[in-house]
């Protein structure tokens, strides 16, 4: 059995995954949004998301934006437009306190949303500061999100499979559980001998001819499950070396260590390659 003919999957157990739909017209959650006219005294809006990115319906979800106003002005209002209203958001501070100082800065809202059945939730932010409004998740229609399963996402793993198994089906040769954590990629060696592998938090590196133990892993201390998993992984033809892209940090590794031979922060990348 030559292992370069070993096959990595990455492999999640999940219900139903719903589609989402496509509407037009401003009457509809995904419809055109009237653009708003600049000015100068426009505040700002940045880092609007929903938390996490997909999982189970009845799990609870967090909408959240920062606010910002460069002359201090707190705001008239902070909403969410969600499936086709207006919905006030709480500030995650202490509003009574607030100062312009951190209205400069920037302070943080948050809107909680717990749903019951699979579909589509469209949304964007806006903010007045009663001068001037801003909007953000939003370009010309809303976002939508999260992606929302039947079950929940928490059996991950990764499999090793040997493709000249039986009746030309392939067999398992180890399987190694990520749980909760989604996989966001895996990288055979084109000598097949090793297997790199990014989940939500974590990078790993295996020797295919072990057990399925990992030689090292990597955890990502700002990387939270249920975070987009973009990014990628990449190994160099006879397995020495490694680079991956994860959360907002690019990292390059030895086969030999865990310790990053360098790292580039705010990579915040979709993909990465490495020469063989």
């Amino acid at each position: 059995m030559k292992w370069f003919f070993r096959i990595a999957l990455a492999i999640a157990v999940v219900g139903f995954l719903f589609s989402p739909r496509t509407v037009s017209g401003e009457d509809k959650p995904g419809g055109i949004i009237p653009k708003l006219l600049k000015t100068p005294f426009d505040p700002m809006l940045r880092e609007g998301r929903v938390y996490p990115n997909w999982g189970p319906v009845c799990q609870r979800y967090t909408y959240s934006v920062i606010y910002q106003d460069n002359n201090g002005r707190k705001p008239q209002y902070v909403k969410i437009y969600f499936n086709g209203g207006m919905i006030d958001m709480t500030p995650a501070f202490d509003e009574v306190n607030a100062t312009a100082e951190d209205y400069k800065k920037g302070v943080r809202y948050e809107h909680k949303y717990v749903p019951n059945k699979l579909g589509s939730n469209f949304y964007y932010f806006e903010a007045s500061n009663g001068l001037g409004k801003t909007r953000d998740a939003i370009i010309d229609s809303p976002d939508n999100g999260p992606v929302l399963f039947e079950s929940a996402f928490d059996k991950n793993e990764v499999v090793l499979i040997d493709p000249s198994g039986d009746s030309g089906r392939g067999s398992v040769v180890w399987r190694f559980s990520t749980g909760k954590e989604w996989i966001g990629g895996v990288a055979l060696s084109a000598d097949g001998k090793y297997l790199a592998v990014k989940a939500s938090q974590h990078i790993y590196l295996f020797d295919t001819s072990r057990p399925a133990k990992p030689l090292w892993e990597f955890a990502c201390e700002r990387c939270r499950i249920g975070d987009d998993i973009k990014g990628g992984i990449a190994i160099s033809g006879d397995g020495s070396a490694i680079i991956a892209a994860i959360g907002e940090i690019i990292v390059s590794f030895s086969k030999n260590s865990n310790r990053p031979i360098w790292r580039f922060e705010g990579g915040n990348a979709y993909n990465v390659a490495i020469s063989r």
